[in-house]
């Protein structure tokens, strides 16, 4: 699959190209029209020529934001991978909720607690592992209200996979970066 920056990149090459072969029939014909003294070529020629040189310095900038764009790339890659790093070396079972609590990111500690994977816990609700679904409701609706407390501390039971339930507690808070929560579960 191609990427928009694959794309940009690929059109610079492609503008390279077309400068290079403007400026060789830029060559061809002011060698043929030197020879001539037609006053009309001449100036198709020298407004050849300036378009030539005008799309050779827009490829330069092209090419510099294409660099800027790869560079940029990398870094947000890096730091997502620093990020990843960082909550799976968290030693507190953590879960990243959108607004409908569907789960975003989740760390190690977390997949161990619910006995299951990182990408198994990927997309799925909060809802499917907290048995006292009334209770994360109160603690939703708390975090919810726009003027109300931005983080909560309850009590649930969760439904670890194959296991019987157990008594968590469940410290959440609204995330200002983004429009979600983040959940630590502690036994």
């Amino acid at each position: 699959m191609r990427t928009k920056l694959d794309v940009l990149h690929g059109l610079t090459f492609q503008t390279a190209d077309m400068v290079a072969k403007l400026a060789i029939l830029a060559r061809q014909s002011q060698e043929k029209v030197g020879k001539a003294s037609d006053p009309i070529a001449r100036a198709a020629l020298e407004q050849l020529s300036t378009a030539v040189e005008e799309l050779r310095v827009a490829n330069e900038h092209l090419q510099l934001q294409v660099d800027q764009l790869s560079a940029a790339e990398r870094e947000v890659v890096g730091g997502r991978a620093a990020v990843e790093e960082f909550a799976d070396a968290v030693p507190v079972a953590t879960l990243w909720a959108d607004e409908a609590q569907q789960i975003w990111r989740v760390n190690e500690a977390a997949a161990r607690l619910l006995n299951t994977t990182k990408e198994d816990l990927l997309g799925k609700s909060l809802w499917s592992f907290v048995a006292d679904r009334d209770v994360l409701a109160g603690a939703m609706e708390s975090l919810g209200d726009p003027v109300g407390r931005a983080s909560v501390d309850v009590r649930v039971r969760v439904n670890p996979r194959d296991h019987r339930p157990r008594a968590i507690r469940l410290y959440g808070e609204r995330l200002t970066m983004s429009a979600g929560y983040v959940w630590f579960l502690q036994t």
